[in-house]
């Protein structure tokens, strides 16, 4: 399966950006309790502070040439701004390309992209998710991650903690 990872630049890529996001948030509604604006639009205000003050990167997938989703990375820690840590804001891929490890592949090149040390967070109950990320670390660092469910000022949910700067690829 052919996977790009394209680094949102252009209008164009933003506002593909800007749609799939809609889809993002109203699919996590459920356990975001992020409600729609009177016009129909999620609008989740911290992201997009953090768009504009260049605290993250934004990313868009494509798969054999079609749009599949999205990830925001964070350029410093969440929990306490560190900026050697990289943190997975945002991360989404359409339901059509589940189940076919689109999203491990997805994560696992933007930890090659940013070698180093990294927070993964989920809220506490995104159970889906969760399983989700701990497969993904798992498979990405050989059983060598820390999970916990964190209960901190900025964040309460689980974060898992890597380091992806020597990370030795499996091969399969």
């Amino acid at each position: 399966m052919d996977m790009e990872l394209v680094l949102v630049k252009t209008i164009q890529q933003k506002a593909i950006f800007e749609r799939l996001l809609q889809l993002y948030e109203y699919e996590f509604s459920d356990i975001t309790q992020l409600h729609p604006t009177e016009e129909g639009h999620f609008i989740n205000e911290e992201l997009q502070r953090n768009i504009k003050a260049h605290l993250c990167d934004c990313y868009l997938l494509k798969l054999e040439g079609k749009w599949a989703g999205l990830a925001v990375i964070n350029l410093k820690s969440y929990l306490n701004g560190d900026p050697d840590i990289r943190d997975v804001g945002e991360f989404f891929v359409m339901k059509l390309y589940r189940r076919r490890r689109v999203g491990r592949k997805m994560a696992e090149a933007l930890f090659d992209l940013y070698p180093g040390s990294w927070e993964i967070r989920q809220l506490p109950n995104a159970a889906e998710s969760h399983a989700f990320w701990i497969r993904v670390v798992d498979h990405y660092t050989h059983h060598h991650f820390k999970d916990r469910l964190l209960d901190h000022p900025r964040w309460r949910g689980y974060i898992q903690k890597i380091n992806t700067k020597d990370h030795i690829p499996l091969i399969v």
